[in-house]
Order: C-alpha cells, then structure tokens, then sequence
C-alpha cells in the first residue's frame, strides 16, 4: 500500500470518528430535558421529605427546589430559540406540560409546583410563557399566583384589526373535581397580556370557565370541554348541572360567537 493510500485511509478514518463523535454527543435540548427531570426528582425529594420528617421540614430546600424549574425554563427561553419548539419527552412524563401556537410565536410551559401546606403537602400550578416579539424570545409569569393550570390547548385567531389572539385552554384536577378555562392573550406593547375576548350580555368576563365532576377512569382526559368549532367562529362553553352532591355535563353548550373582534354570547346560535 503505497503512502497517500495510507494517508487517505487516516484522514477517512479520523474523518467517520469525528462524524460518529458529533452524533453520539447529545444537543442542548437533550441536556435540557434531563436536567429537568433531576429537577423535577429533587422536588419530588423535598417535598416527601418535608411530610416525612415532621421534625425537620427543609421548606427552604423545598423552595429552592420549585423556584429552580422556574428559573430554569426562564433560561432555556432566553438562551435557545429551539426551546419553544422542541420535545422533552421525559419531562414531560414528570409533570411538564407545554403547548405551542399554530404560529409558533407562543409556547405556554406548565407544570404543578410541590409547595409546603400545614398538614399536609400541597401543590399550585406554574405557567411561564416564552414568546417572540420585536427584539427576540422573552418569557413572562402568566399564572398569576395560584390561578394557573395545565394548558391543554392553544387556539389561535386574527382579528379584522390584524391583531392575534391566543385563546389558551387550562384545567385543574382536585378531589375528583375538574375546571377548566378558557383565557385570551395577546402581544401588547412588547409583552404578552391577558385580555378581555369574551362578552355575555352586559359582561365582559376575562376567561370562560365551567366545573364538573370526573369519575377515576376519566380523570387524565385533558380534550377541553370549553371548544371550538373546526372555523374557529364559535366557542362552546358546556352547561352543567348538580345533582345532589355532583356537577355533571348536559347536552347544552353556550355558544359565542365571533364577531371579527371578540366572542359574543349568542343564546340562538347552534
């Protein structure tokens, strides 16, 4: 074998090791993902910890803890565009929910926060948004405190004005009880804000919300009751009704109609 066949050879050789190198190394959302899932162990640590040890509760490593995710998924939005498209699979088997735009300009991540109770541990529900706007990606905090769930779903309409509305489905699950909402968002002056898309007679009500009762065997269905149809025209809001002590779906459904700027209660409208 003569000597450029040998060093061709090499260089073939060193060439497929770099390539096969590259391939195994994993990406940044890759790494992302399982950092959260350590993070999301670390909480779940702390929080049994806490109602374990009665003598010793660690709150403070239980805080720490929650605020991490937050400030880490805060981080990811800033630093990568790819994090308002990419897939956390084993996240996301942890509690992680995130639910992305027909646009792509709006990803809303959510996720329930293990917090300390009196007697007992607790949870309330995070929901950061990462956003494009002029300048780049931004995040904001659009739970407000303890009013957040899990977005399922995220409807998104042009008004005749050309301004976009984003009208996010959430839902909470508690001792057999399921609510949901329905809430409007836009981008206004550079951020992203919560609006009043809806009008029921003299009302303007912020967001669409019903509560029902769900058996076990239905309690991880998260298809929103409160629904669109296939054009978008028209939200259906479900009636309920008690019987004794449960909340149960009828047949009925309100039904709103847009009007080119928002959704109007239409008591005729089918």
């Amino acid at each position: 074998m003569t000597k450029s066949i040998k060093f061709f050879s090499l260089f073939i050789l060193l060439i497929g090791s770099a390539i096969l190198v590259k391939a195994q190394r994993p990406t940044a959302m890759e790494i992302a993902d399982k950092h959260l899932v350590e993070a999301f162990d670390k909480m779940d640590y702390w929080w049994k910890y806490c109602y374990n040890d009665k003598k010793d509760k660690k709150v403070d490593s239980l805080r720490n803890s929650g605020g991490h995710i937050y400030d880490y998924i805060e981080n990811l939005i800033s630093r990568f565009p790819e994090s308002l498209t990419a897939e956390f699979p084993n996240a996301k088997a942890k509690g992680l929910y995130y639910v992305t735009s027909e646009d792509r300009k709006l990803r809303i991540f959510s996720w329930p926060a293990k917090i300390e109770g009196h007697n007992e541990p607790k949870f309330e529900f995070r929901d950061v948004a990462g956003f494009i706007a002029e300048g780049g990606r931004k995040y904001h905090d659009i739970s407000n405190g303890t009013e957040g769930g899990y977005c399922s779903a995220i409807t998104t309409i042009r008004t005749r004005k050309d301004t976009v509305i984003y009208l996010a489905n959430y839902y909470t699950i508690r001792n057999g009880m399921k609510e949901e909402k329905l809430k409007a968002y836009s981008l206004i002056d550079n951020t992203i804000k919560e609006i009043s898309a809806f009008h029921e007679g003299t009302k303007n009500p912020k967001q669409l919300w019903c509560q029902y009762n769900v058996s076990p065997e239905n309690v991880r269905t998260t298809a929103p009751v409160i629904h669109f149809n296939p054009e978008k025209t028209k939200i259906y809001m479900p009636v309920t009704e008690t019987h004794g002590s449960q909340t149960v779906l009828t047949s009925k459904y309100m039904v709103f109609v847009f009007n080119g700027f928002s959704y109007v209660y239409d008591k005729d409208a089918k």
